[in-house]
């Protein structure tokens, strides 16, 4: 059967065949069954609890520490049951089993029409094997750019909803005009609920976007409809009559899948009503990372909201480097964010990377404010806890080049600053890499070093030159990367023009000429013949090109 990515549109799920959507092309209902999972089960392991520790006098001994009932537990596990007082940690107490969840589902309570893979795998796995399965097993597209979303859970501040059309506009145009894998935490809340809204919104254009989720599985509401040891083809899920257990503030532990989402990956860590957030949120990077060095891809983050784990993962992404477009008046966090990073000086820093500039709080009284905006967004901490948090706010703003801002309302488009967000890191990127010459101690220049990176700054400005092509966006190419260009050999410049033509830009291929390309050092024979056998026979340029061919005493039609 054909991958679920390339299915028709407007197919009903009850008429599918229950076979698994593992490949792309036909293949015949059996050899899918017997080979594709195998692949799965050798690959990918569960974590399950191996001691069972009564979680609290109160509760008749039936429930363990790890949060699954005594009946859920092995034999093995629930041979000995062990005191509450007794001590568990899932690092030392939990064992892998190969994986007994995995195929595709159907939401029952939704009208989809097309039946989202999902894995269950250890917390520990290697994501070098969960890229291949992204890439190869399960045939996702190579990607341009990876939109990781992330921000709350709960329901947003009503001062959203206004801005939520707009939003949920520009992530899609900045997903399907890049040809980008978006990726959320894949539950039925916050902002992955309203990453699954936006695709519902254009569903019958965007059919080719996978939609990534990545969570804990123990903190899956009715995580038990997907599991056989076959995989299930597809299993039949809902979250309704589910057991919906509260933490001491009242939030739910666990939460339902998104309808709207194309792939699951659900990370076991032996535990069940626990988020993992720590361990997700770097799995999540780590797996994004390992598919841009993968592709060649860029990857950039847009925070929605949020609370203290969404502070966490924006400064663990800012510290990795990565672009981040925070969506000002979404609520809580975010909205200190943005107070703060607008409050800040800049100043430039000069460190060992060259010159960069950097915002910084000035004062105390600044500090303090932050603070108050904190203990308001984000009641019921401690106060280490905020300190904490302030810190976490610093680093992230003092990383300028790295933070845009984007307010609804002000007369430019999500998926535009998302673009000039990335633009801007790389543009960073270049000005470090265009230092001086590196010398020893011994006065010897590091030549290779050097030529390295400007090899290394090529190719990130050609990146740069590609998505603003790809987005059709002169000025910020203008603004961000032809002003920061310093062009060396008329080679550079030419390779660039090249770029603009392949995608058939006439506004950069002038622009490009304006600066000095040299069209006639260009064109040379190689890409004549590239150009030739790219058109049309009946086309009047492949004419033209013919009648050339004919007059000319190097090129000749006929092999062509």
């Amino acid at each position: 059967m054909s991958d679920v990515m390339n299915r028709k549109r407007g197919r009903r799920v009850d008429k599918l065949p229950a076979v698994p959507s593992w490949t792309t092309g036909r293949s015949s209902q059996a050899h899918t069954r017997r080979n594709e999972p195998y692949y799965i089960t050798d690959t990918f392991s569960r974590r399950e609890c191996s001691k069972f520790v009564a979680d609290s006098p109160n509760h008749s001994q039936n429930r363990c520490k790890c949060g699954h009932t005594k009946e859920e537990h092995s034999l093995s596990a629930r041979g000995i049951i062990h005191s509450h007082t007794a001590s568990w940690n899932a690092n030392v107490n939990t064992i892998t089993q190969t994986t007994n969840a995995f195929g595709e589902i159907n939401f029952m309570a939704a009208e989809n029409d097309i039946l989202p893979l999902y894995l269950r795998c250890d917390i520990k796995s290697n994501v070098s094997d969960l890229a291949t399965l992204l890439l190869r097993k399960w045939s996702l597209p190579h990607p341009n750019l990876l939109i990781s979303v992330f921000g709350g859970h709960s329901k947003f501040d009503a001062k959203i909803i206004p801005a939520e059309a707009e939003i949920k506009e520009g992530l899609i145009n900045a997903a399907k005009s890049t040809k980008a894998w978006l990726f959320t935490s894949g539950v039925n809340h916050g902002a992955s609920n309203l990453v699954g809204d936006a695709v519902a919104m254009k569903r019958s254009f965007i059919s080719s976007i996978p939609v990534i989720g990545v969570n804990s599985w123990g903190a899956i509401t009715n995580n038990h409809l997907l599991i056989d040891k076959q995989g299930l083809f597809p299993a039949h899920y809902h979250s309704e009559g589910g057991e919906v257990k509260r933490d001491g503030a009242g939030k739910p532990m666990c939460m339902a899948l998104e309808h709207e989402h194309t792939h699951f990956i659900l990370l076991d860590g032996g535990t069940k009503y626990h988020f993992h957030e720590n361990e997700v949120r770097m799995f999540r990077i780590s797996l994004q990372q390992e598919v841009v060095e993968r592709t060649g891809a860029q990857l950039v983050s847009v925070m929605v909201e949020g609370g203290s784990g969404s502070l966490d993962e924006a400064r663990l992404r800012v510290k990795s480097g990565l672009p981040l477009v925070i969506l000002a008046d979404s609520g809580r966090v975010s909205d200190v964010l943005c107070a703060a990073h607008d409050m800040a000086a800049v100043t430039s820093l000069v460190d060992g990377s060259g010159v960069r500039e950097v915002r910084q709080l000035e004062n105390e009284d600044d500090r303090q404010k932050v603070r108050d905006s904190l203990t308001s967004a984000l009641p019921g901490h401690s106060e280490a806890s905020y300190d904490g948090m302030v810190e976490s706010i610093e680093e992230i703003i003092a990383q300028d080049h790295l933070i845009t801002i984007w307010r609804s309302g002000r007369g430019e488009e999500l998926d535009k600053s998302i673009l000039k967000g990335l633009i801007r890191s790389l543009t960073n990127v270049t000005k470090q890499l265009d230092g001086g010459d590196q010398t020893t101690d011994e006065g010897v220049t590091i030549a290779r070093e050097r030529q390295e990176k400007e090899v290394l700054g090529k190719e990130l400005l050609k990146r740069q030159l590609e998505l603003a092509i790809q987005w059709e966006r002169l000025d910020i190419a203008e603004e961000y990367i032809f002003s920061n260009m310093i062009v060396k050999q008329e080679s550079d410049i030419n390779e660039l023009l090249g770029l603009a033509i392949r995608h058939k830009k006439v506004s950069f291929i002038r622009n490009l000429l304006d600066r000095k390309a040299n069209i006639k050092s260009f064109l040379t024979v190689e890409v004549f013949e590239e150009m030739l056998r790219d058109t049309p026979k009946n086309f009047l340029l492949s004419n033209l090109m013919m009648k050339y061919c004919e007059d000319s005493k190097y090129w000749s039609y006929e092999h062509f």
